[in-house]
């Protein structure tokens, strides 16, 4: 018999940092589905109400609209009296991390320490981070990147990730607080922003859906490590059973070039545009693919949704955003 989240908590209450984005509200369903009060803290910065109307219909979600930098998280999260934190507030992946690296790195590393500061404060013993794995990795790292890859962050959310990293292991040595920490690939699905960072398949399927071309970086050979939204979520609530103080890739492993993502996103939508490429806008990462073996051993995860279901369903989305 599979043991639930909710089976082993104290209580079955949890903090979302970040939670009003793209995959903190994914994780919120999943919570609010498998029984447990959710609280979320985001500043709205670049999340929104709406991604969670859903869970708060049909579960007990609290809102606090807050920096995760501010001294008062360690009350807010004291007075809900959660068993587990999952802190994903960051800057490091948006795409304005790279013209202001003081705020990124502030967010993304002070923001964590205060959150685990918070979480210690208010008697948490777990803790799941998510970051994205490609913040942390440079471009020449040998493909499928390993947990135990060289970490060659090439950017200031990649150098605070790393930071956190070892911070968790501080505070696992120090206080006693459990986490696991997830380094995602290229997460798509519902409610990802068109204009976020490697938001590539709505970048894509967008225009197509408009009847115009999308436009593909380089010659359109780069590749991509794709993973569902709905198992990122997945993995975070198995982390929060059976992290182990440990670094895990969430990914699917499987590279897929930007022309065949294209072209099954125009079979998809039933598009004749075929995109256009710019060879003057080239992306650093030629080849992208994460290994997530010690995901699979530890955790029991895999990505259960196909490529080709995971895009119909985001296809589906964006169709009904235009309605």
């Amino acid at each position: 018999m599979t043991t639930s989240l909710v089976e082993t908590l104290e209580t079955p209450r949890a903090v979302v940092t970040g939670g009003a984005g793209f995959v903190g509200s994914t994780l919120v369903d999943r919570l609010v589905d498998d029984g447990l009060s959710v609280l979320v803290v985001d500043d709205l910065s670049s999340g929104h109400l709406e991604h969670l109307s859903a869970a708060r219909r049909h579960g007990d979600v609290q809102f606090h609209q807050l920096d995760v930098r501010e001294e008062l998280l360690g009350a807010v999260v004291t007075r809900f009296a959660p068993s587990v934190v999952f802190h994903l507030a960051a800057r490091g992946h948006t795409s304005d991390a790279a013209t202001d690296p003081v705020a990124t790195a502030s967010v993304d590393f002070v923001g964590a320490v205060n959150v685990v500061e918070a979480a210690r404060l208010a008697g948490v013993t777990r803790v799941v981070y998510v970051t994205a794995a490609r913040e942390m990795y440079g471009p020449a790292a040998r493909v499928p990147v390993g947990v135990r890859a060289a970490r060659r962050p090439t950017g200031a959310g990649g150098v605070s990730a790393g930071g956190v990293l070892e911070y968790l292991a501080h505070a696992a040595r120090r206080h006693g607080i459990g986490y696991a920490a997830l380094g995602t690939a290229t997460v798509y699905g519902p409610r990802q922003a068109p204009g976020s960072a490697d938001a590539v398949v709505v970048g894509i399927a967008g225009p197509l859906l408009a009847d115009q071309r999308p436009v593909l970086a380089g010659d359109g050979s780069q590749t991509r490590d794709l993973v569902y939204v709905d198992d990122v979520a997945d993995a975070a609530v198995r982390a929060a059973m059976r992290g182990g103080n440990r670094y895990f890739h969430i990914a699917s492993g499987v590279e897929t070039t930007l022309v065949e993502l294209a072209r099954r996103l125009r079979e998809i939508t039933g598009s004749v545009r075929r995109p256009e490429l710019d060879e003057d806008r080239q992306d650093e990462w030629q080849r992208m693919a994460f290994d997530a073996g010690a995901a699979r051993e530890r955790l029991g995860w895999r990505p259960w949704t196909s490529l080709d279901d995971g895009l119909r369903q985001t296809v589906a989305w964006l169709k009904a955003q235009t309605r």
